[in-house]
């Protein structure tokens, strides 16, 4: 919700009319730190997936965090403003605008116990999805393309026709 402040949010959770529409997703916004990490973060309690539907994603996540959690939190790098820089691969930085209200939503669960390093590796990893696509189609995504089944469902970043995998892998 854009604009408005954490008070004002803690009214509309109040509401009769909003929490039979919008309860649960008012009272977890409430709840939610915005803070990147939170002491003990990263580690695997923040793997819970959201509806965005990449779990190939998180799987990857899941195995760095397990091996050498600090490498995934030198991946992140905080600048002004709630903006942070994401380092994947070899040289490769992906600049994070501050997440949205909708993207905690939809990406990884948000908790009071956790920071949202997760959601922001999410939203740089769908970032450069989207890239890869325009340049690929040689079309730049706007309004209902960007938000693809890479997005929004799925959770398989396989090819459609490709004859190589079956449904289980």
């Amino acid at each position: 919700f854009p604009g408005f402040s954490r008070l004002r949010l803690n009214d509309l959770a109040k509401d009769r009319r909003y929490i039979s529409m919008y309860g649960s997703d008012l009272l977890r916004l409430r709840a939610a730190h915005r803070t990147l990490f939170m002491a003990g973060d990263p580690n695997l309690r923040a793997f819970q997936q959201g509806v965005v539907g990449d779990c190939y994603l998180l799987a990857a996540v899941a195995g760095l965090v397990n091996r050498d959690r600090q490498a995934v939190r030198a991946m992140i790098i905080p600048l002004s403003g709630g903006t942070n820089a994401v380092h994947f691969g070899p040289g490769r930085v992906c600049i994070v605008p501050p997440l949205t209200d909708a993207e905690l939503l939809l990406g990884a669960r948000i908790a009071s116990d956790r920071g949202i390093w997760l959601n922001v590796i999410e939203k740089a990893f769908a970032s450069i999805r989207e890239e890869r696509r325009e340049a690929r189609t040689g079309t730049l995504l706007e309004g209902d393309d960007v938000a693809s089944p890479d997005l929004l469902g799925g959770g398989n970043p396989r090819r459609q026709g490709d004859s190589r995998h079956d449904e289980r892998g």
